[in-house]
């Protein structure tokens, strides 16, 4: 019986806790042959002085919601770093030499030819905060894969899980999809569910919904042969932008909270193993 060969895959992140995540599932899959690393330094555009997009960042959604991304992003890293000698994820990449290319824009030309020099058979997006252009869009031979935290077409939007514990929903789920010239408008490849628990916060729902999503690839890819072309998501227009301070406002007043310390460290233990 012929073993199908591992896929060329290039990843692509904001590095966190999240990215973290996916990343550990995905060097350790056996059809997955991880060659290049996309890490997205843009807090909100692709040219300009960053602290002045950390300020703006900060006004859009207060500073609750800005520090919850602060912890989960930039003091996550920086404890990686003082705290672990030695990281096996980045020891595999430093071993087997794969490149990690750092940018605020992934559509420069730059961008291009770093894609384009590894020749990748997929590209999977998870946590990331830049549109990936047409002309990416096109040069993996299986696609754009995405894994959004939210079931789509309902929670099409920047933080699908905090639109989700506004509502609340009793149930979170996560969508594997293709990505086109939008965001989030992808066939749908793969979904799961959940249930909602009294206690959980948003990160503890992102941490499960991105290793939920991440084995939903790997389940896929499992079966071998080409990824299918997925189901045309319904119409749906609406999109959500980043969050306010009302809304977290209002998840507080319902009894949730953004992050809790001992959830974070329980989970930053694991990540750090």
């Amino acid at each position: 019986m012929s073993h199908p060969e591992k896929l060329r895959i290039i990843f692509c992140t904001t590095p966190s806790i999240y990215s973290d995540v996916v990343l550990q599932n995905l060097v350790t899959s056996p059809r997955l042959h991880l060659v290049g690393v996309v890490a997205s330094n843009r807090v909100l555009r692709k040219k300009g002085w960053a602290w002045w997009d950390a300020v703006q960042l900060v006004r859009k959604t207060g500073l609750r919601y800005a520090s919850y991304l602060w912890v989960v992003t930039t003091v996550y890293c920086l404890v990686r770093r003082l705290l672990l000698r030695d990281d096996p994820v980045r020891r595999f990449l430093s071993e087997n030499r794969v490149p990690v290319y750092s940018s605020r824009d992934i559509n420069s030309g730059e961008g291009i030819a770093f894609i384009k020099g590894l020749q990748p058979d997929l590209l999977l997006s998870a946590h990331f905060n830049q549109l990936i252009g047409p002309e990416l869009l096109d040069l993996p031979v299986q696609g754009c894969l995405n894994i959004h935290p939210g079931r789509l077409p309902e929670y099409k939007g920047v933080d699908p899980v905090i639109r989700a514990l506004d509502k609340g929903e009793k149930q979170a789920g996560v969508t594997l999809h293709r990505q086109d010239v939008g965001f989030d408008t992808g066939t749908v490849l793969a979904t799961a569910e959940f249930a909602v628990a009294s206690d959980e916060t948003l990160f503890s729902l992102n941490m499960r919904l991105f290793s939920l999503g991440t084995g939903l690839l790997r389940e896929l890819l499992s079966k071998g042969g080409e990824i299918p072309a997925g189901v045309v998501q319904q119409p749906d227009q609406r999109y959500d932008s980043w969050p306010d301070a009302a809304l977290v406002a209002r998840l507080r007043r319902s009894g949730r909270r953004l992050i809790g310390v001992r959830s974070f460290w329980t989970s930053l233990r694991g990540a750090l193993k």
